[in-house]
């Protein structure tokens, strides 16, 4: 059986590309004794910023130029660079987010991933439930979307080899809903509509820590722990836990720790009553 490609994406701005280190850091770390099964890619276009990482992951470099083609109509929505990257693959993968940490192992929830299910990190609201969406709900019916369409948060995408081609569909799909201003978050939404087209999505809210709403706190934390991980021989180190726990910086206080804790106490609760 094929290994699993592990996908990071990280272009334009420099701290983007320092998360996505420390996120693929993050994943090193978890499955340092079960490597087996995965195949950790990044596509970015400083390909020296992950020179540490040469060996344990395969670099790809972008070009200025393909991304400007890639972005194209969509303006200076970055997310349809992913779709285009992503709508290449031939083999099953997992995307993760460069503002994600690795918590715990992830093989299980990979191994989820076939025909007929796609992972998405987390499903988080109705359409009908947002004022923004009432033009795109208005025109569902061209969009195969209603107010009963679930947004599914894409810092997390698992896809089959066998659904990559549905991958196309949702760039038309996002593209369109960016030109046209009908959705601030297209790439994930067209993601979750093309991808149920045919699959059923498997969240995986607990694999990962996604912070998007606590990055300004959590770059800071994160550098300071780990921003002197620049050579090979820091990263091993890392790696073996010699460097730290990427759980253990400092989550309290900030809303994505809250966030990430109580969903741990649901778990233990729901355990509990069962037991």
């Amino acid at each position: 059986m094929n290994p699993t490609d592990i996908i990071y994406i990280a272009h334009g701005l420099e701290r983007t590309r320092r998360r996505t280190f420390y996120s693929l850091l993050s994943f090193l770390q978890v499955h340092a004794g079960d490597s087996a099964w995965f195949s950790p890619h990044v596509f970015t276009d400083v390909p020296e910023d992950f020179a540490a990482l040469e060996g344990r992951c395969e670099i790809h470099g972008l070009s200025q130029a393909d991304l400007a083609a890639w972005v194209g109509d969509a303006g200076e929505y970055q997310n349809i660079a992913k779709l285009h990257i992503l709508a290449g693959r031939t083999r099953s993968f997992v995307f993760l987010d460069s503002d994600t940490l690795v918590l715990r192992p992830m093989r299980s929830l990979a191994e989820k991933i076939g025909p007929d299910t796609s992972l998405m990190q987390v499903r988080e609201y109705k359409l009908g439930q947002r004022k923004e969406f009432a033009e795109l709900v208005r025109r569902g019916a061209e969009f195969g979307v209603s107010g009963e369409t679930w947004m599914y948060n894409s810092g997390l995408l698992g896809v089959h080899d066998s659904n990559v081609p549905l991958l196309n569909e949702a760039l038309a799909l996002a593209t369109k809903l960016r030109v046209e201003n009908l959705a601030r978050t297209a790439e994930q939404l067209a993601d979750g509509i093309c991808l149920s087209r045919r699959c059923k999505i498997v969240t995986a809210e607990d694999a990962i820590l996604h912070y998007w709403q606590d990055k300004d706190s959590l770059d800071d934390r994160l550098d300071a722990r780990f921003a002197s991980i620049t050579d090979k021989q820091a990263v091993a180190d890392c790696i073996s836990g010699n460097g730290g726990s990427f759980f253990n910086i400092g989550l309290y206080g900030t809303a994505t720790g809250f966030a990430w804790m109580m969903r741990w106490k649901m778990l233990l609760e729901m355990i509990s009553r069962k037991s």
